[in-house]
């Protein structure tokens, strides 16, 4: 491969989600040079959750696919199947022998709704959850998940999805008995702060492709949809931690934690509003989604308690429940009632285990970090911290462990 004189990029994807009748193009970059004979092909496959979860090697059929200058373009369709899950399509770069020398594939998901009308869903039960999946009801349940970023394209994933690397990962995740994901999403502008300007001196057509904010483009849209239809489907609560901040105080991620201006400036609360009520227009109707609204504020918690109570009306508008991710116990009980649940983000092998929770809802014992290498002695490392810390979780009362990475460390 490393020879090849050509290889395809990543499949762009127009629309993330598909709705019955629906098509849409995806495209493929076509790196170097294409010597007589060799040629590039698209085929395409539906999929239902039933043969994805029994992971069924596909029945790929050809499709017509259209040879640019440096990319090749296929069409996809929902036919408006009930059952249909995933529409995949790949493309094969062949040499003149016939011989497979790249491929790239992706997927649309299939917009259904209705699907997912008996759940997952999570509801406040006490102290814990209940969670909540036709043929599979846990009332006040110990909840099992992890965080979660794509693995290939970490925060971009929003930018340019693809569904069938997430269906693996959701797959596994729903093998390994997981039930809440949980993932960072920042509104627009962070988006133009933070990701954007890594590409901004060299690649300035994806910088400008970013949204401006507050409102998403419907690609973007479609991106957090698609997310929240296979993770749902496949019986996981999706968790996005949406950072609604904006402003210059997103310029340097160390100030995420070090200011309040977010909660307290009219037009920054105005402009996340804004950016709520088009997300909630969309994903309202999903009871599969939990929302994280805020990570580690960290400062004036009276301030963001006061923030939150005026967001709920808008997240909480459709009964999805709200959190809150903070470091300590004290800056949880100092938010009041305004989340459903809490989650606390420390490092637990740091010495922070002590901490018992008592505030009469629900706890994730959110973070646990284990940079350690793959080795004997590392895996050793890995295993002990996962005990010790599930078992402080079920000690100390919390209703959850979701760990962090599932996809950047070997724990898991």
């Amino acid at each position: 491969w490393i020879a090849s004189p050509a290889f395809l990029g990543q499949v762009e994807l127009e629309s993330a989600t598909l709705r019955p009748g629906e098509r849409t193009n995806v495209t493929a970059q076509i790196h170097g040079e294409l010597r007589p004979g060799w040629k590039v092909s698209a085929q395409a496959v539906d999929l239902t959750v039933e043969e994805w979860r029994r992971g069924e090697t596909p029945r790929w059929a050809e499709v017509n696919a259209e040879l640019g200058a440096s990319k090749v373009t296929a069409q996809i369709r929902d036919e408006g199947k009930e059952d249909a899950f995933l529409f995949a399509v790949r493309f094969l770069l062949s040499d003149e022998t016939g011989q497979v020398r790249d491929y790239s594939e992706s997927a649309a998901a299939a917009w259904r709704p209705e699907a997912l009308k008996s759940g997952p869903s999570l509801r406040r039960n006490g102290a814990y959850l209940d969670y909540s999946m036709q043929g599979l009801d846990r009332p006040a349940s110990f909840v099992m998940g992890s965080n979660w970023q794509d693995s290939e394209v970490y925060g971009l994933t929003w930018h340019n999805p693809n569904p069938l690397r997430v269906a693996a990962d959701a797959r596994s995740m729903a093998e390994a008995g997981l039930r809440v994901m949980r993932v960072h999403y920042t509104m627009p502008e962070s988006l133009r702060v933070l990701n954007a300007d890594v590409f901004r001196r060299t690649h300035a057509d994806f910088f400008h492709s970013f949204e401006p904010g507050p409102e998403l483009t419907e690609r973007h849209l479609r991106a957090i949809e698609a997310h929240a239809m296979v993770f749902g489907r496949l019986g996981i609560v999706f968790m996005p931690t949406v950072y609604t901040n904006v402003g210059p105080s997103m310029g340097n991620v160390q100030q995420w934690m070090t200011t309040s201006e977010r909660y307290e400036i009219p037009d920054m609360i105005e402009a996340q509003k804004v950016f709520a009520r088009q997300v909630m227009g969309r994903l309202g109707v999903l009871p599969s989604i939990t929302w994280d609204v805020i990570n580690e504020p960290n400062q004036a918690m009276p301030t963001v308690g006061r923030w939150l109570d005026g967001m709920r009306p808008i997240w909480g508008s459709t009964g999805q429940l709200l959190g809150i991710g903070t470091s300590t116990l004290t800056m949880n009980l100092s938010l009041g009632e305004s989340p459903d649940w809490h989650s606390i983000h420390a490092d637990w092998d740091k010495g922070k285990a002590n901490q018992v929770f008592n505030s009469g809802k629900p706890f994730f014992y959110h973070e646990l970090y284990v940079p350690t290498p793959s080795t004997a002695q590392g895996e050793a490392d890995v295993e002990r911290m996962l005990s010790q810390t599930i078992a402080r979780t079920v000690v100390r009362g919390a209703c959850g462990l979701m760990p962090w990475n599932w996809n950047k460390l070997a724990a898991y």
